[in-house]
């Protein structure tokens, strides 16, 4: 197992935090292109988003984020198309829950 000095871990988990903006930013960009398109396409580029944090996160000590996303992961990996108007309002509600939460935590 690789052990990770604090200052440096320090330093890498302030760099990941300062990422959390653009995250967010890219992360509504995405589910609105994929509300406006319906395409496995779309939606394939907000799962790599998701997939990404959720991965991510409680690497560098933001574990309630990393949970949060695999959440938003699990919605999207259950989408089906064609689907119904409610699943789609359920993404849409734990999308934009995320990208609050990456709001919050960057503050």
């Amino acid at each position: 197992m690789i052990t990770v000095p604090d200052e440096q871990m320090t330093a890498l988990r302030s760099s990941y935090r300062a990422s959390f903006p653009t995250k967010a930013s890219n992360l509504s960009q995405s589910l609105q292109r994929f509300e406006s398109e319906l395409d496995s396409a779309s939606l394939q580029h907000v799962h790599m988003l998701v997939h990404r944090l959720a991965g991510s996160a409680a690497l560098y000590g933001y574990g309630a984020l990393g949970q949060q996303a695999r959440s938003v992961l699990n919605l999207v990996d259950e989408l089906k198309l064609p689907f119904g108007l409610s699943v789609l309002a359920d993404i849409h509600e734990a999308v934009l829950a995320l990208v609050e939460a990456l709001n919050r935590e960057s503050a």
